[in-house]
């Protein structure tokens, strides 16, 4: 479509019925375009396949119905340690005015306030080869090969190594990092290339009708909101509130516009301002009352 009022209309999904119906195409169909948040450290009482638990998050957070399409937790609940009790979850948006409220204000699930961020797009590595741009069940590498991202092996998984403090990265051929480094040179030029084919990528939001989601960076008046902190200390036992402490997390409320933004300067200034201490003795309190 050509401007966002076509692109709105094709969005209904009426509009749509009746389009597929008009082009005549049994096989063709529309896909739903989606808006990934990360969520950070999400109560483990969620259930992600739970209708009830993802419409009360709809409801507590103002989003429009159906505007919650999935919720996915990002480590498999086997892979959990014993103790945990928190998680990251990938929230999918169906509009993108939702998914930057997120990214802003944060959501509340479980009755617990958390931190989100825009997921973006990062370049596909093999877990076969550890080579780029395609995945384990694409490789044409041979069956009976399988190349560790720690070691540099070619005769196990990488979840399978036992090669205590040899490091090897496939894509660089160096020594001092390994082939599932985020720091790795290869990883990084490839984000950057990723980035200058889509350049909406690198944006902190996703690009929507306001101006101030298509900044290279969150607006001066405002600040991201970083992910929450869980500090644990295992030498203070007793009750969970002591043992497990999370930072405060500084959520900004939102304009009525949907523009995000802090409290006044002048307001955090007169916040900090210690109060003076004044005491009054008799005398004085006379002169007031008997003043015009």
């Amino acid at each position: 479509m050509a401007t966002d009022e076509g692109a709105a209309w094709l969005a209904s999904k009426p509009n749509a019925e009746a389009f597929l119906q008009e082009l005549g195409e049994s096989e063709a169909s529309f896909k739903t375009r989606s808006y990934n948040v990360v969520a950070y450290f999400v109560p483990l009482s969620l259930d992600t396949n739970s209708e009830k638990d993802r419409s009360e998050i709809e409801e507590t957070n103002s989003i429009p119905k159906d505007g919650l399409m999935k919720l996915r937790w990002i480590k498999p609940p086997v892979r959990r340690h014993k103790d945990q009790l928190f998680g990251h979850v990938i929230v999918t948006f169906s509009d993108a005015d939702s998914a930057n409220r997120a990214i802003v204000n944060g959501l509340s699930i479980c009755h617990k306030r958390v931190s989100a961020a825009k997921c973006k797009k990062e370049p596909i590595r093999c877990l076969k080869c550890q080579g780029w741009d395609h995945v384990a069940s694409e490789c044409v590498i041979s069956k009976e090969v399988n190349v560790c991202g720690t070691c540099g092996g070619r005769d196990h998984w990488t979840s399978k190594c036992v090669q205590q403090g040899t490091i090897y990265c496939t894509s660089c051929k160096a020594h001092d990092h390994t082939s599932w480094d985020r720091c790795c040179p290869t990883f990084l030029r490839k984000i950057d290339d990723l980035n200058a084919r889509d350049p909406a990528n690198d944006l902190p939001f996703y690009p929507a009708k306001e101006p101030w989601t298509w900044a290279p960076a969150y607006p001066a008046h405002s600040r991201q909101v970083p992910p929450a902190e869980i500090q644990v200390n295992n030498t203070q036992l007793g009750s969970q509130k002591n043992r497990y402490r999370q930072t405060q997390l500084g959520f900004e409320p939102t304009a009525p516009g949907g523009r995000p933004y802090t409290r006044e300067p002048w307001a955090r200034q007169y916040s900090k301002t210690p109060v003076a201490k004044v005491s009054f003795t008799p005398s004085s309190v006379e002169q007031w009352l008997d003043a015009p």
